[in-house]
C-alpha cells in the first residue's frame, strides 16, 4: 500500500495514543522509518504488520483497529491535500458511494502501482448494497469503517451491515440511512 496509508495509520495512532506508543508500534512492526512518502508503494506486509502492532498496543482486535482506521481515513484524507480528489467523486454521500470506482481511477493517476478494490453499488429500497472486490484479503472491516466515515463526513446517520456472502460476491454491505 502507499505511504499515504502508513501516514494515516501513524496519524490515527498519534491521535488515539501517544508518540511513545507510535515508536513501540513501529519497532514491533519492524519499520525503521518514522516518515512515509505518500506516493511510494510499500509492501502490504508492512501495512498488516503495523495493524497487528497497533492491535497489540491498544489491546483491540485487528478488525476493530481496521474499522476505526477506515472511519478516520476518510476524515484524514478529506482534510489533507487529497481532499480535492474526494470532492471529485461527488458532493453528497450518495454520489460518493456511487462513484467509488471512479475515485480510485482518479487516485490511480498519481499512484501508478495502485491495486485498488472495485465496488458495485446497487440502489435498494432502504439504501444501497455495496459489493467490495479486492485481491487483498482481510480489509473488509476497513471498508465498513470507510463507509461509516463517509456518513460522518456528510453529516448523515446510518447503519453499515455486512451481508452474508453471495455466490457472485464474498463481501457486501447494506448501507442504510437512519435520518
Amino acid at each position: 500500500m502507499y505511504g499515504l496509508v502508513h501516514r494515516g495509520i501513524k496519524e490515527f495512532l498519534l491521535h488515539s495514543a501517544s508518540p511513545e506508543a507510535w515508536n513501540r508500534i513501529r519497532t514491533q512492526a519492524g519499520i525503521a522509518d518514522d516518515e512515509f512518502e505518500d506516493l511510494r508503494a510499500y509492501p502490504d506486509e508492512e501495512t498488516f504488520a503495523l495493524v497487528g502492532a497497533v492491535s497489540q498496543e491498544l489491546g483491540q482486535p485487528p478488525e476493530d483497529i481496521l474499522y476505526a482506521f477506515g472511519r478516520n481515513w476518510v476524515l484524514f484524507t478529506a482534510e489533507s491535500a487529497y481532499g480535492d480528489l474526494l470532492e471529485q467523486a461527488g458532493d453528497t454521500f450518495e454520489s460518493v458511494i456511487l462513484n467509488l470506482d471512479m475515485l480510485h481511477q482518479i487516485v490511480g493517476r498519481s499512484m501508478p502501482d495502485l491495486r485498488p478494490p472495485t465496488f458495485d453499488v446497487k440502489d435498494v429500497k432502504d439504501g444501497w448494497i455495496v459489493e467490495y472486490h479486492s485481491e487483498r484479503v482481510g480489509l473488509e472491516s476497513m471498508v465498513a469503517g470507510l463507509l461509516e466515515g463517509l456518513l460522518e463526513m456528510f453529516g448523515k446517520k446510518g447503519m453499515i451491515q455486512r451481508l452474508p456472502a453471495a455466490s457472485y460476491c464474498e463481501v457486501q454491505f447494506l448501507v442504510t440511512l437512519t435520518t
